[in-house]
């Protein structure tokens, strides 16, 4: 048993934004050169072609993890867009053309792989605060200290300071 390498093959194409079967931007063959290519130089360790070179399996002889799968076509997408020049253009007299912006999938999936790798990072808010401002619009020094009271008379504005808490109770965080 193993996964093909076309299996490989389609997913890194759509990863490539390639969904075009009359006419891919990328030849079904040589993306199929680039998975064997990539499981040879060992992009992911501990994956090898199976004999007759159509599968990929790991060494014990069992088949990939999802993981590692889901890594090996990252890996390889990622080479295909870091080869690309992250933009360009040509111009006429009354024409302007602009082409690329590679930079955002290749980010992309360096994320990806990262998260595969080492584990999910956090990386969107760096402190509690920011977060809780980013997200909520809420000043965190407003939410944890915002109290409201509860007097026994409407003639004490502030709780006494001695026995208890005088009626004060916390309001609930949003």
């Amino acid at each position: 048993m193993s996964l093909a390498v076309r299996e490989a093959t389609d997913i890194v194409r759509v990863l490539l934004g390639d969904l075009n079967d009359a006419e891919p931007d990328y030849p079904l063959e040589g993306v199929d050169r680039a998975v064997r290519a990539g499981v040879r130089l060992l992009l992911v360790a501990g994956l090898q072609l199976n004999p007759c070179r159509s599968g990929v399996v790991r060494q014990d002889g069992s088949d990939p993890t999802a993981t590692e799968f889901a890594l090996l076509c990252y890996k390889i997408a990622r080479q295909y867009v870091a080869s690309q020049p992250d933009r360009y253009e040509f111009a006429m007299r009354a024409l302007r053309e602009r082409f690329g912006g590679w930079s955002n999938l290749l980010l992309d999936l360096e994320e990806r792989i990262h998260d595969l790798e080492n584990g999910s990072m956090f990386d969107s808010w760096q402190q509690l605060n920011a977060f809780l401002e980013g997200n909520r619009g809420l000043k965190l020094g407003y939410v944890a200290t915002r109290m409201v009271g509860q007097y026994p008379h409407r003639e004490q504005q502030y709780p006494t300071p001695s026995g208890g808490n005088g009626g004060v109770q916390q309001a609930p965080m949003y």
